[in-house]
């Protein structure tokens, strides 16, 4: 058992932690972040200036066109940065709809590609691209991460282990933040599983992680901080519960129910994920 979401589902040499594109601009970053000699103050991501990221539609589908846009509209709502169509700038984002859902790490140089492939045109899924883009890693690559979440290497292939690194020398800016499980960067329980048990379990039984449905309002704040907004932007509302009896309990049931867990993982399916089994 090992894919669970589409930024995860990629078969791709030069993709790492699942969706994070490795181009030489992210090599770079990553061999910084990993040097024992690196001062930890220095961040090796380039940012976009002004917060302006121009774009451009590769031969992709009008849908892919419609849920990149609607998550434009979502920054455009709880920060200052403006993703516009391109003209004639030299740096930009090219999406395309390749093999999965993936993007390099910052501003790279030049063109560089954001892919919404099948199964990843969904407004969330976008959006953590997008975060990569602007120059965020995966939440819990924090050093700090194990004093909020504990990693059971038991259940990762040992061939995917290496998605779980911590950036020991100063990783991409956490900006003074509190680790966050809510953050649309955090991966889910059973990332990169191999049996069907969780590979990430929140030390706090409350924490509910790995959500691919909007930007925490600590994500809001730290592209804020990052790319000095002001602070006249929405906050993020707190999702209204639903008294809905047929319900899923986890934001990645439709992904594990398209893999086909709900044959495969009946009694956790038939508990969690009700709604996308189709068993209620």
């Amino acid at each position: 058992m090992e894919a669970y979401m589409p930024e995860e589902n990629v078969v791709k040499r030069n993709v790492f932690e699942g969706d994070i594109y490795l181009d030489k601009s992210t090599e770079n970053i990553l061999e910084q972040l990993m040097s024992p000699t690196r001062e930890a103050l220095v961040n090796p991501i380039s940012h976009w200036k002004d917060g302006r990221v121009p774009y451009q539609f590769g031969p992709v589908s009008d849908e892919v066109k419609r849920v990149f846009k609607e998550a434009i509209a979502e920054y455009k709502k709880h920060t200052c940065i403006e993703f516009v169509p391109r003209t004639s700038e030299r740096d930009y984002i090219y999406v395309v709809a390749e093999t999965g859902c993936w993007s390099s790490v910052g501003r790279s140089g030049y063109r560089q590609k954001l892919s919404i492939g099948t199964n990843c045109e969904r407004k969330g899924t976008v959006m953590h691209e997008m975060m990569h883009a602007l120059g965020f890693f995966h939440e819990q690559s924090r050093l700090d991460r194990d004093d909020y979440i504990s990693i059971h290497w038991e259940n990762i292939d040992p061939k995917k282990r290496f998605n779980f690194q911590k950036y020991e020398h100063g990783q991409a800016d956490t900006l003074g933040a509190r680790y966050d499980y809510g953050s649309i960067m955090h991966y889910p329980m059973y990332a990169f599983t191999n049996n069907g048990r969780a590979t990430i379990v929140p030390k706090d039984p409350n924490a509910e992680i790995g959500q691919r449905t909007h930007l925490s309002n600590i994500d809001i704040q730290q592209v804020n901080k990052l790319y000095k907004c002001q602070a006249t932007t929405t906050p993020a509302p707190t999702p209204a519960p639903t008294t809905k009896p047929c319900t899923d309990k986890l934001d990645v049931c439709y992904y594990y129910a398209y893999f086909g867990y709900c044959s495969y993982y009946r009694e956790f399916m038939s508990t969690n994920c009700r709604k996308s089994c189709f068993v209620c």
